[in-house]
């Protein structure tokens, strides 16, 4: 008879976290498979008798398990099919302004982005009233798809005022990361920002960009950012939500 949790071709050691109720060590072990690779988006876990024999614990330790799993989006239960693997969701703090880019790098994802488009435009109203200019003036508009991994996450637009940064439509190759451009090209330092954050369902041309259906949720960031007070740009980010989330900070209560 194995020991509790004897180490198979894909298990890992637990004696750090022995400590643990039962079900926490065995979510730690899958969790680590999942990241490590051992584990891939798309496969299958074993079974829960499966899993029950691998780590020596019961049928409930091991939906307990699957459930914590399930609920940090590293799994989905499939009626019929079993339980499968998901793309970890990348996770962006709010108390710190990081672009959508550093977010997912510092994931350790690697992103690109394509179709990069800059343009000269009049602004929507909504966006000159947030850039404090008047709406017949031309700004600079950058639009891009961001993927990860080789797979399409968001669109990403941006409104600038062209004082800001002069010759960026020369500057195509290193729109990756517009936040690295303008702090290292352009020495703009970013203070500060307010986002707001809703959810709507993408249209045919967004889920075709997408590579989605039309019935795909998207997260939709819209962000004023700041240099020292002064408004440097309005950005648009619509993002595939199974892919991506939020986590927002918060401190005390009210008075």
């Amino acid at each position: 008879m194995p020991n509790e949790f004897t180490p198979t071709r894909k298990s890992t050691s637990i004696d750090n976290v022995k400590r643990h109720p039962l079900y926490y060590r065995v979510f730690n072990i899958i969790k680590k498979q999942i990241e490590d690779g051992v584990y891939k988006e798309g496969d299958l876990l074993p079974a829960e008798p499966l899993l029950e024999q691998q780590f020596n614990v019961s049928r409930t330790t091991i939906r307990k398990a699957i459930e914590m799993l399930e609920q940090q989006g590293l799994v989905i239960k499939k009626q019929g099919r079993g339980t499968i693997v998901t793309d970890p969701k990348t996770i962006q703090k709010l108390n710190l302004v990081t672009s959508f880019t550093e977010t997912l790098m510092e994931k350790g994802y690697k992103v690109t982005s394509k179709d990069i488009t800059v343009d000269f435009v009049i602004p929507p109203p909504w966006v000159a009233d947030a850039l404090k200019i008047n709406s017949d003036i031309k700004i600079v508009k950058i639009e891009r798809i961001k993927l990860i991994n080789g797979k399409p996450i968001a669109i990403v637009t941006n409104y600038l005022l062209p004082t800001f940064v002069p010759g960026i439509e020369r500057k195509i190759d290193k729109l990756n990361s517009l936040y690295a451009l303008l702090e290292n090209e352009y020495n703009i330092r970013i203070t500060s920002a307010v986002e707001y954050i809703g959810a709507r369902l993408a249209d045919a041309i967004e889920a075709k960009i997408l590579r989605g259906d039309k019935g795909i949720v998207l997260l939709i960031s819209k962000r004023i950012t700041y240099s020292n007070g002064q408004v440097l740009e309005v950005a648009i980010t619509k993002i595939k939500a199974d892919m991506y989330e939020y986590c927002i900070y918060m401190n005390g209560r009210p008075e």
